[in-house]
């Protein structure tokens, strides 16, 4: 059986790393040790991680850094320290460095910093051959810029990035793009919208069940379905989420009852990550918003594509069921009240209806420049 290369193991889900550790394709014992690691450090599992004592001092390295995070007592000092402790060991291991660095970073919330790391680590990762793992740094990328500033709606970034993983064949990738989409649509009052890309988002993230994102995507959906009042659905995910050990996800079920009363629950707001933290905000502000409509979610989807002509609009959500200038009319009348609904979302441009979305990554030149040149 052929063994797998460094640049595969950075790249494997939690179940082909599984996988590939019993049937001992990795080259060292030093690198089946880091496979192990990912899984441990996925599952929060820190007395294994600690366990863990590969010969290979560079993976050594990397283990400790991820004890590092998972203990989560660190500063963008100690991050950079990191970082140049690290400037003598191989390239391939830099490239796993940078990554880990800009993951850390955001976990404590210094996201302009998270940022700069992930425009480093994509490179470092193209030049590797790990292609999947370099566009998983542009989702974190585009993550870190949405969580530095809230108003900011990217949608056609996360799509555009979906794309991506979807030609190198990265199903976690897409399936977290899906996710990220999913709340943006909730936040808009696109409840069907997001339960849609929510389903296809846990579809996707199959092969890493068990993780913490995995368990993610389930309480964001529990919190969808209780919106739309399909409670005996929500009740069934939160159960599943319950055997989790992911501090994160187990902390999320916890704001999922406040929202529903229990004003009392004791949230650890380090643990929870930035949607979450964000619905306790909004929910604290008394922010909610309004239920869309059918065709209103229609229209979001449609939109969520890209810029479309009044034409393509009237084509896409009636078709030929009535004529063109009833058809015109109703386009209008929808308009009219989805900009009610959500104001500011919707804007026309050069003749074609837009959703005001920042598109950070697709107007960043020097990242598009970095994606040609691979």
């Amino acid at each position: 059986m052929e063994k797998l290369t460094w640049k595969d193991l950075i790249q494997l889900s939690m179940s082909e790393l599984r996988q590939a550790s019993m049937l001992d394709q990795f080259e060292t014992d030093s690198e089946n040790q880091y496979s192990k690691a990912i899984v441990y450090y996925l599952e929060e599992n820190l007395l294994e991680l600690k366990e863990l004592s590969p010969s290979d001092q560079e993976i050594k390295f990397l283990i400790d850094f991820r004890i590092m995070m998972l203990e989560r007592d660190y500063s963008d000092d100690d991050i950079k320290d990191w970082l140049e402790e690290g400037e003598t060991i191989s390239e391939e291991k830099q490239a796993e460095l940078y990554f880990l660095a800009a993951y850390a970073a955001a976990e404590i919330q210094s996201y302009v910093y998270s940022k700069e790391l992930y425009q480093k680590a994509y490179p470092r990762l193209k030049k590797i051959g790990a292609d999947k793992k370099a566009i998983k740094s542009l989702l974190n990328l585009v993550v870190s810029e949405q969580c530095n500033i809230d108003s900011k709606k990217l949608i056609l970034d996360y799509n555009f990035v979906a794309t991506e993983a979807r030609k190198a064949g990265d199903p976690i990738v897409e399936g977290l793009c899906f996710l990220n989409m999913s709340y943006e649509h909730q936040k808009l009052g696109g409840l069907e919208l997001a339960l849609n890309f929510v389903n296809q988002a846990l579809d996707l993230l199959q092969n890493d069940f068990g993780a913490n994102h995995y368990y993610s995507a389930l309480a964001h959906r529990c919190h969808v379905l209780i919106e739309l009042g399909r409670y005996n659905e929500a009740l069934f995910d939160f159960q599943k989420i319950k055997v989790s050990r992911a501090s994160e996800s187990l902390e999320a079920l916890k704001v999922i009852q406040v929202l529903l009363g229990e004003k009392q629950m004791e949230v650890k707001m380090e643990h929870l990550e930035h949607t979450w933290r964000e619905r306790l905000f909004l929910s604290k502000k008394g922010k909610k918003a309004k239920k869309l409509t059918k065709t209103e979610n229609d229209l979001l989807q449609i939109l969520s594509t890209g810029p479309k002509s009044k034409a393509e609009l009237i084509e896409s959500l009636y078709g030929e069921k009535i004529d063109f200038f009833a058809a015109e009319s109703r386009l209008k009348m929808l308009l009219s009240r989805f900009r009610k609904k959500c104001p500011g979302v919707v804007s026309i441009e050069n003749s074609l209806y837009q959703i005001v979305d920042d598109n950070f990554l697709i107007q960043s030149h020097e990242i598009l420049d970095q994606l040609q040149q691979a």
